[in-house]
């Protein structure tokens, strides 16, 4: 899947290493491989912007180096496979060795998976999906406490919490919205 990127090659490059994005003068890469001193790098083609390949490289970069956050103002197609670049290049790198065996471990050729030759084990990049979701009625939220968490405060028990209330005032209110003493 990967490849050595030569001189002509071209398209949106995702420089990422250690969760960072290479973001010269705050913007995602787009242009020939030579304008960004590329050339002779592996790469990963990981999609296609507009008609354009996006390709993933690992490695640092001394400057512009920064959060993928930074692009989120992006058209949202290219600010996921930016993202999904980030991801990728932070799962390749943390899967270098076998967590099974320990012996170290090469890409797969054909798939997004990390192989073992010693042990046949494949690994995937971790799928974590998700979802935030805010109840409201009127000016007021419905906060939810997980089971994990064994204080009331300052989390909120799946109550209405009025706007402008102190989160811990509202912790002693019961599930009718009236504040208990």
């Amino acid at each position: 899947m990967d490849r050595i990127i030569e001189k002509l090659d071209h398209g949106w490059w995702v420089v990422s290493h250690e969760q960072k994005l290479w973001l010269p003068k705050g913007e995602l890469p787009y242009g020939e491989a030579a304008n960004f001193d590329l050339v002779g790098q592996r790469a990963l083609q990981i999609g296609e912007w507009q008609g354009e390949p996006v390709w993933l490289v690992q490695q640092q970069r001394r400057h512009d180096m920064g959060s993928v956050r930074q692009v989120i103002d992006l058209d949202v197609g290219l600010f996921q496979l930016a993202g999904r670049g980030v991801q990728l290049a932070e799962f390749y790198r943390s899967h270098k060795y076998c967590g099974y065996c320990g012996h170290e471990m090469y890409p797969s050729k054909t798939e997004w998976a990390m192989l073992c030759s010693h042990c046949r084990e494949r690994y995937y990049p971790q799928i974590a999906p998700c979802i935030i979701v805010a109840i409201r009625r009127d000016d007021s939220i419905l906060l939810a406490q997980h089971t994990r968490h064994r204080k009331r405060c300052p989390y909120g028990t799946c109550r209405i919490r009025r706007s402008g209330r102190n989160p811990r005032a509202g912790c002693r209110a019961g599930s009718d919205g009236r504040e208990r003493n």
